[in-house]
């Protein structure tokens, strides 16, 4: 799908920039980079396959069901009551404004236990921050675009990177020149300094931030590096696993000092698995699966079918503990596997047969059998 001025935005794309009159001239002045990331994150390029057609013939049955797998395996963003909170924490903390004040900006930290969706908010965040920086751009409230006589350099209000390895300070400001293809030397954080001049960076979103070593001398450059960014103005966003746990008390002093100095300057935003207990939290996790079951295509479910949030919603917090990324792993496995089956319904034996991630595949089997026989609890704090 080709997202252009003529074409106009699919409606997903359109949400991100929210009361913007003119979207579609907003988007004309982001970057292809930027452009195609947005896209990604909405679905917008993932098109809905409709309902399969029962007298299609063997090539046109195959393209659907290519295109079947292809929707139901790109989850877009949900809106929950607990993402919803987040975005509010996120939204008090000030737009950076280059240039106009050194005054320090919190790093917002998103972090929790894996599989609870940090990596989604932070996507989601970023791609309305580029949207937003958009329309800042086309009315002309943000900087304008930098010349220097011998070339003007293309805006990039958002840089965001996910680390692939544990990183050194120098390796992880490599890694921002290279996505806005700034060249640098040995002295990448002075190189992407230079960067944010030129291409307008206003915000920078780093995901796995785990793969930092937040103690000791390495930690100290990565806070320095932070600090120095901050000190531009531009704002931090950080997502990692169970943070809390490497900000813990060190027994080194220089240890202890580096912890102290980032839980200073960090503004943590804290997700957790869904739960299932009170009568609120049900309410929440039906309207979860709600929305999940609105994107299932197939023929043995009629559309908007109460099939997750009615006859599985129990079992689906038993097989996963309410982490979503183990939702939509068993959820999009069981469907492909119906589509192959002459109902095309999901099933029991089905959803049985799809294993999840290793935190909630151990002991689920056992936790099943607990609520077959009526004897599970979920108030009990399963791990």
């Amino acid at each position: 799908m080709t997202l252009n001025h003529e074409l106009g935005l699919p409606p997903t794309v359109r949400r991100l920039f929210g009361a913007d009159p003119h979207p579609e001239q907003s988007w004309a002045l982001m970057t292809v980079q930027d452009q195609a990331f947005v896209r990604g994150v909405t679905g917008a390029d993932v098109p809905d396959p409709g309902r399969p057609q029962l007298d299609a013939g063997p090539d046109e049955r195959r393209r659907y069901g290519i295109a079947l797998e292809d929707w139901h395996h790109s989850w877009p963003y949900s809106r929950t009551l607990q993402t919803a909170e987040a975005e509010m924490q996120y939204r008090t903390v000030r737009s950076p404004r280059p240039r106009r004040t050194a005054d320090l900006i919190p790093i917002t930290l998103i972090t929790g236990p894996p599989g609870t969706g940090k990596t989604k908010l932070m996507r989601r965040i970023a791609a309305e921050t580029m949207c937003q920086a958009a329309w800042e751009a086309r009315i002309g409230i943000s900087a304008p675009l930098y010349d220097d006589g011998l070339f003007t350099a293309p805006r990039r209000d958002v840089v965001i990177v996910d680390l692939p390895k544990k990183q050194a300070e120098q390796q992880l400001f490599a890694l921002l020149c290279q996505q806005v293809g700034a060249p640098f030397d040995k002295d990448a954080r002075a190189a992407f300094g230079r960067a944010v001049e030129r291409h307008r960076i206003r915000w920078v979103f780093v995901d796995e931030i785990q793969f930092i070593n937040f103690d000791g001398q390495i930690g100290k450059y990565v806070h320095d590096g932070f600090k120095s960014l901050q000190n531009m103005g531009v704002r931090v966003v950080l997502a990692g696993h169970d943070m809390r746990q490497q900000l813990a008390a060190q027994r080194s002093g220089a240890r202890e000092a580096a912890r102290v100095q980032s839980e200073a300057r960090w503004m943590l935003i804290e997700l957790e698995p869904y739960r299932r207990s009170t009568k609120g939290e049900i309410t929440e996790w039906r309207k979860l699966l709600e929305r999940i079951e609105q994107r299932i295509r197939l023929r043995g479910h009629e559309p908007g079918e109460a099939v997750l949030s009615s006859e599985f919603e129990e079992y689906l917090w038993v097989s996963t503990l309410g982490y979503m990324s183990h939702v939509s792993t068993l959820v999009s496995g069981a469907i492909n596997v119906a589509a192959a089956t002459a109902d095309q319904r999901i099933t029991r034996r089905i959803l049985d047969l799809v294993a999840v991630e290793k935190r909630a595949q151990d002991g689920r089997a056992q936790r099943l059998q607990l609520w077959d026989a009526g004897r599970f609890s979920f108030r009990q704090r399963w791990r």
